[in-house]
C-alpha cells in the first residue's frame, strides 16, 4: 500500500487530480459542465509542469523530500515517460481549445518553470505558486463557460485565499520561504486564516459559488490536523482539494 500511495502522490498524478476536480468545480460554478478538454488540459498540464519539476531538482530536493527524491531516483525512467506524454497531452489539448488556451498555458508554464529559481529565492513563494494555479483552474474554464466579470471575482475570491493556503503549507513543511522567517507555527497559523478568508466569500458569495465552499472546508480540516510531515502535506492537504472540489461539484 505504501509502494502505490507513493507511486499516486509523488509521480504528479494526485496533484494533478486535484487541477482537474478544481477545473470541474469552478466550470459548474460558472454555471456550464466542464468541457472535457479544460479538464483534460488541467490535468496533463499540471503533470507535465510538476514532473519536470521534480526530475530537475531531484538532487536539490533531497534534504528537503527525501522520500520523493528516492522515489524520482527509483522510477527516473517511467517518470520521463510520463511526463513526456503528458506534454504531448497538454499540447493537444491547448491547440483544441485555441488561443486563450495557449495564452494560459503559457503563463502557467512559465511560472512553472521558473519555480527552480525561484524557490529558494523569493521569501514568499506561495504568492507565485498560488497565482499560477488560478491562471490555470480559473483561467481555462472561464475560456469555455465565458462567465460575467462578477462570478469571476467572486470564484477568485473564494479560491486564491485556499490555494494560498495550501501552497503555505508546503512551505511550512519544508522549514522555507515565509515559514523560515516566521517559523512554522506562525506561517500555519496564517494558512489556516488564508482558508478562513476563502470560506468568508464562499458564505456571501451568489448561490451557485457557495458550494466552493467546501474547498476551503476541506483545506481548512487539513491545516487544522497538520504535521510537518513528507507524505502528509501530499495526501491530505493536496487531498482536500480533490476531495473538496467533488465535493463542491456534486453540491452544484
Amino acid at each position: 500500500m505504501a509502494g502505490l500511495l507513493d507511486a499516486l502522490i509523488f509521480s504528479g498524478a494526485w496533484v494533478s487530480l486535484a487541477a482537474g476536480a478544481l477545473a470541474i468545480a469552478v466550470s459548474l460554478a460558472f454555471g456550464e459542465a466542464a468541457d472535457p478538454r479544460v479538464v483534460g488540459l488541467a490535468f496533463t498540464g499540471t503533470f507535465a509542469i510538476y514532473g519536470i519539476d521534480r526530475l530537475r531538482d531531484r538532487e536539490r530536493d533531497t534534504g528537503r523530500a527525501p522520500i520523493r527524491s528516492a522515489f524520482v531516483s527509483r522510477w527516473r525512467g517511467m517518470l520521463i515517460a510520463s511526463t513526456v506524454t503528458m506534454t504531448g497531452a497538454a499540447a493537444l489539448f491547448t491547440f483544441a481549445l485555441g488561443p486563450g488556451a495557449v495564452g494560459v498555458s503559457a503563463a502557467a508554464g512559465a511560472l512553472g518553470l521558473l519555480h527552480r529559481r525561484l524557490k529558494d529565492r523569493v521569501l514568499f513563494k506561495a504568492g507565485y505558486i498560488t497565482a499560477a494555479w488560478i491562471v490555470v483552474v480559473l483561467g481555462l474554464p472561464a475560456l469555455t463557460a465565458r462567465p460575467g466579470a462578477a462570478s469571476v471575482v467572486w470564484v477568485g475570491a473564494v479560491l486564491a485565499p485556499v490555494l494560498l493556503a495550501n501552497a503555505i503549507s508546503f512551505s511550512v513543511r519544508d522549514e522555507e520561504g515565509l515559514a523560515a522567517v516566521l517559523g512554522r507555527r506562525r506561517s500555519l497559523s496564517i494558512a489556516v486564516g488564508s482558508a478562513l478568508v476563502g470560506l468568508g466569500f464562499a458564505a456571501l458569495s451568489p448561490r451557485a459559488v457557495r458550494p466552493l465552499a467546501a474547498i476551503a472546508l476541506a483545506t481548512l480540516a487539513s491545516l487544522l490536523a497538520f504535521r510537518a510531515d513528507e507524505r502528509y502535506a501530499h495526501v491530505a492537504v493536496d487531498g482536500a482539494l480533490v476531495t473538496g472540489a467533488l465535493l463542491s461539484a456534486a453540491l452544484s
